[in-house]
């Protein structure tokens, strides 16, 4: 009996796919429609209460939970990654048209041996948000007008503790149709845990401050990003000069967003009291040996909702 059912189930997918084809192409949705078919499938499908928000180009949703985000773990390794130096302090803003890093870099001397321990997200948070980016991609990537970006805040409102995620519209849709690579996808989300007070019984997101997202404090806000990763999780830190690994990261972001609002990028070392400028025309000029990335329509999201049918499938094994 399972292997018939099975084989229907089979059948039906496919015939589902096929059929796609032919159907006639459905008109984008607009801003006001995508919101409601957000709201809808996290209501309905994963009985979620998101409350949604549109400042601008940026869209804003806030999902609290009554359950924990983070939990204590075993890391599944005793491996220690060699540093030749430690990141102390580094933040990235623009002043004007020209972007100032100020960074502080020790040697480091000598690690602790790993205790096996880490914190991680718990399965429940990594449900959440799969679930959440899943009514995100089938909702805009065929929108007419879509956010800019899409800030994504997940709150456990009995603990007072909440995770912000900032995408920018175009590296989801470049990742899930499979054109950005996960490696670069994960540099290029901004994660934010943060505790509050104001966070317990929160089920309206009332603390939450939104805004308009601009390019140029999501660029910056990137940088930074991208040079802590390089320098406290990648499994290649900087063993030379880690000075080239902070422009680095400025040339790679730059060039992932065709980025040029800019004059000039100011490098302040603390440590050493070292400063340089690089001009607009130097850095367009590092990153010409960069390839060209791939556009999103390059890849193909493919979305097919078989929560009916997999509830349908369910009741009957229930019987």
């Amino acid at each position: 009996m399972k292997l018939i059912r099975i084989y229907f189930v089979l059948v039906f997918i496919f015939l589902a796919i096929a059929g796609c084809s032919s159907k006639k192409e459905q008109q984008p949705l607009s801003r006001l429609e995508s919101e409601r078919k957000i709201i809808q499938i996290l209501e309905n499908d994963h009985n979620l209460k998101p409350v949604a928000q549109w400042e601008g180009d940026t869209f804003w949703i806030y999902i609290p939970i009554e359950k924990p985000l983070f939990a204590i773990a075993a890391s599944g390794t005793s491996r220690t990654v060699e540093k030749k130096y430690i990141l102390q302090f580094v933040e990235s803003i623009f002043n004007n048209s020209t972007l100032e890093i100020e960074y502080d870099v020790v040697p480091a001397f000598k690690m602790a041996p790993p205790n096996g321990i880490t914190n991680r997200y718990t399965q429940t948070f990594n449900n959440k948000y799969q679930n959440i980016t899943n009514a995100l991609s089938r909702a805009f990537f065929t929108a007419k007008n879509p956010p800019k970006f899409i800030v994504v805040i997940i709150a456990d409102i009995k603990d007072g503790i909440e995770m912000m995620t900032t995408f920018y519209t175009e590296d989801l849709k470049k990742y899930q149709s499979g054109a950005l690579p996960a490696d670069e996808y994960m540099v290029r989300i901004h994660n934010e845990p943060y505790g509050a007070d104001e966070i317990k019984n929160d089920k309206e997101g009332k603390h939450v401050e939104s805004y308009d997202i601009k390019m140029r404090d999501f660029v910056s806000r990137q940088i930074k990003n991208r040079i802590n990763f390089k320098f406290q999780n990648s499994d290649f830190p900087p063993d030379k000069n880690y000075e080239d690994e902070i422009i680095d990261a400025i040339i790679k972001t730059f060039h992932a967003y065709d980025f040029n609002d800019f004059s000039s990028v100011s490098l302040s070392d603390l440590r050493q009291d070292k400063k340089q400028t690089l001009s607009f025309e130097k850095i367009k000029k590092l990153q010409d040996p960069l390839p060209k990335e791939k556009a999103s329509s390059e890849g193909k999201v493919i979305t097919i909702d078989f929560s009916d049918m997999i509830k349908g499938l369910k009741k009957d094994s229930d019987q």
